[in-house]
C-alpha cells in the first residue's frame, strides 16, 4: 500500500517517489510534462490520504518523549515505559538513516530523514500516512549526532550541511502547507566542504530560531523564523562542542555538548550554570524544553535525561538498541507566534464596540 509521495524540480519534470508497505520497498513514477504532473500528482496525493500506517502506533500523549532509532520512531514516557513504536519508510540506502524529530502545530510528527539526499518526512497520527518533501541541494555530513530539525508556525526548518555533492548549506524552511516552496536562508560563510553548515536548530519558547554551526565558534546565529531575518548574535565562551540547543521564554539557553555537559547561557551568552553529566565521548545530539522549563536531554548510545532549567534533579533512562544515534524530543505543540500588535488593537476595539452597544441598550 502506498503511504508516502515526494515530488522533485519544483513540481516540474516530477519523479514521483513512493512506499509500498506490500513490498517494504520503493517504487517511482516519473511524468514530464507541466499539465500531466499536476494530474498525476492529484491522483497521487488521493491516494496518499487513504493510506493506512505501517504495524504499529503511537498515543502521542503530552508529555511524553519520541525517540528515533534503527529507522523506526518509538514513544516513551519520562518513567522509560515504552508506549508504542511505528517503522519509518527510509529516505536513502545504504547511507540514509533517521534523525531528529520534532511535533508541529498540527499534531503531526516531522522528521528528518536521511544524510546526502535527506527528506522532511511526515508522520500523520491520525490516520497513519506519510508523505515526503525535499530540497534540492539539502544534506548533512554522515555523523551520528548531525541532523536537526525544528518547528513554528506552518514552517519546519532543517539544518543543511556542504557536502561534496550538495555544497549549499544554512536552513531550510518547508512550508508544511505546501503553499509556498523550500526557502534556504542562514548560509555560513563557506570554508570548504565538510567544515561549513548548520548541525543544529531550535525554535526557543521567546519565539526565535537558534542555530548552532559546524564552524560556529560558539556564536549561535538568531532568527525570526517568520521572516528569516538574523536578529542577532550570541557569543559564547566556545569551551564546549554544542550538539543540541533550546531556549525559554526569557531568553535563557540551554545546550547539549559532545563531552556531556549541559550549559546555561545568558541571551547575551554569558555563562550561567554548567553541570559535566557522567557520559561517554560524543554523548550529546538533542536538547528539548517544555513552557515550564522540564528538559530533555538525549545521547546516542541510548540515554535519556530528564531535569530542569535550575540543571539539578536529573533522572535518567536507557533506549535499548541504540548504540551510535538516537535523537529525541518531548510530544508538545511548538512555539506559536503572538497575536500582533494590530490585530490585538482591532480585538479591542471591537469589544469595546460590543460593550458600549449593550450599554446603550
Amino acid at each position: 500500500m502506498i503511504v508516502g509521495l515526494e515530488f522533485r524540480d519544483g513540481w516540474q519534470n516530477v519523479q514521483a517517489k513512493l512506499w509500498d508497505r506490500s513490498t517494504n520497498g520503493w517504487w517511482w513514477v516519473k511524468t514530464r510534462s507541466q499539465a500531466g504532473t499536476w494530474i498525476f500528482a492529484v491522483a497521487m496525493m488521493l491516494a496518499v490520504n487513504i493510506a493506512q500506517s505501517a504495524a504499529g502506533s503511537l498515543s502521542m500523549t503530552a508529555g511524553d518523549i519520541l525517540v528515533t532509532l534503527n529507522q523506526t520512531l518509538f514513544e516513551y514516557t519520562p518513567t522509560g515505559t515504552l508506549v508504542g513504536s511505528v517503522a519509518v519508510p527510509p529516505a536513502e540506502s545504504p547511507t540514509g538513516s533517521l534523525r531528529s524529530p520534532i511535533v508541529d502545530n498540527s499534531g503531526r510528527v516531522q522528521l528528518y530523514n536521511g544524510t546526502f539526499t535527506p527528506y522532511l518526512t511526515t508522520y500523520n497520527p491520525a490516520d497513519g500516512t506519510y508523505t515526503f518533501a525535499n530540497c534540492y541541494g539539502l544534506s548533512t555530513l554522515n555523523i551520528t549526532y548531525y541532523g536537526g530539525i525544528a518547528a513554528y508556525d506552518r514552517y519546519v526548518y532543517l539544518t543543511d550541511m556542504a557536502t561534496s555533492l550538495a555544497p549549499d548549506q544554512g536552513i531550510v524552511r518547508f512550508d508544511t502547507t505546501r503553499a509556498s516552496l523550500p526557502v534556504r536562508f542562514a548560509p555560513r560563510p563557506f570554508t570548504q566542504v565538510g567544515s561549513t553548515g548548520c548541525i543544529a536548530d531550535s525554535v526557543g519558547w521567546d519565539g526565535l530560531l537558534y542555530v548552532v554551526s559546524y564552524d560556529g565558534n560558539g556564536i549561535f546565529d538568531v532568527y525570526d523564523p517568520i521572516t528569516m531575518v538574523e536578529v542577532k548574535k550570541v557569543s559564547t565562551d566556545y569551551s564546549f562542542d554544542f550538539r543540541g540547543i533550546a531556549a525559554d521564554r526569557n531568553g535563557q539557553i540551554f545546550t547539549y555538548s559532545s563531552s556531556g555537559i549541559v550549559a546555561e547561557y545568558s541571551p547575551n551568552g554569558n555563562l550561567v550554570k554548567k553541570v559535566q553529566l557522567s557520559r561517554p565521548a560524543d554523548s550529546g545530539t538533542s536538547v528539548s524544553l517544555t513552557p515550564d522549563g522540564k528538559l530533555l536531554l538525549v545521547s546516542p548510545d541510548g540515554l535519556i535525561n530528564i531535569g530542569d532549567e535550575s540543571l539539578s534533579n536529573f533522572t535518567s533512562f536507557t533506549v535499548p538498541g541504540a548504540t551510535v544515534q538516537m535523537f529525541g524530543t518531548w510530544i508538545q505543540a511548538p512555539p506559536a507566534p503572538e497575536p500582533s500588535s494590530i490585530a490585538g488593537l482591532v480585538g479591542c476595539l471591537a469589544a469595546l464596540k460590543r460593550h458600549s452597544r449593550q450599554r446603550g441598550r
